[in-house]
């Protein structure tokens, strides 16, 4: 009979996230995998395959994650360019929370692997085509409510919100504290908000 596995696999998947993430995929060591997780080596191959192949599986479930914290402020009854300055809120507030400031997983195995290694690069644009899409929702029912603004075209500004939204993050990584984080949003908040190029239903 094959063996029952005494482990949680979300609970390890979630495990090996935090450590690829404080330390970068090349800085966690197979040592640091199984003792970190609680597994043999054996055990680990067994259910996640290689480390490279746990990595992938880390960047789908803490993209799974992240993505549903998104998803969420779709579904809240307000104005577009509300649910553009939550999200942000969010992201900064996450961000000053953590006390390692580690930033964006995924931005992180980015910037260390995306030019060296084919499947990462192609996870991560498969990963800005989905955000970008989300957040392409958000501009567009600002631009039908009004809230946002019609001058920029809305897949521009979907594509510019992710590039703040990750941005900010960076920056906070390399030390802007949180006041800093939300100066710089309020810059760039006036892009979406333009009052003198915004969409009225009456087209005036």
């Amino acid at each position: 009979m094959p063996r029952t596995k005494e482990f949680n696999e979300q609970e390890a998947l979630q495990k090996a996230v935090q450590l690829f993430w404080e330390k970068g995929y090349q800085g966690t060591s197979m040592e640091d995998l199984t003792v970190g997780l609680g597994l043999s080596r054996s055990s680990l191959y067994d259910t996640f395959g290689s480390k490279k192949e746990l990595l992938m599986a880390c960047l789908h479930q803490y993209t799974t994650q992240a993505r549903q914290g998104i998803l969420a402020v779709i579904g809240l009854p307000l104005a577009g360019k509300e649910k553009v300055a939550l999200l942000v809120k969010n992201a900064i507030e996450a961000f000053a929370t953590d006390a390692q400031q580690k930033g964006c997983f995924v931005v992180n195995v980015a910037t260390e692997l995306a030019n060296q290694d084919i499947e990462v690069h192609a996870f991560t644009q498969n990963n800005i085509e989905v955000v970008k899409n989300i957040f392409l929702q958000i501009i567009l029912q600002g631009q039908e409510d009004g809230s946002i603004t019609c001058l920029h075209n809305a897949e521009d500004l979907a594509y510019h919100l992710f590039n703040i939204y990750n941005g900010l993050q960076v920056s906070g990584k390399m030390g802007a504290s949180q006041a800093i984080l939300g100066r710089m949003w309020a810059i760039n908040r006036v892009i979406f908000e333009n009052e003198y190029s915004v969409c009225h239903a009456d087209g005036k």
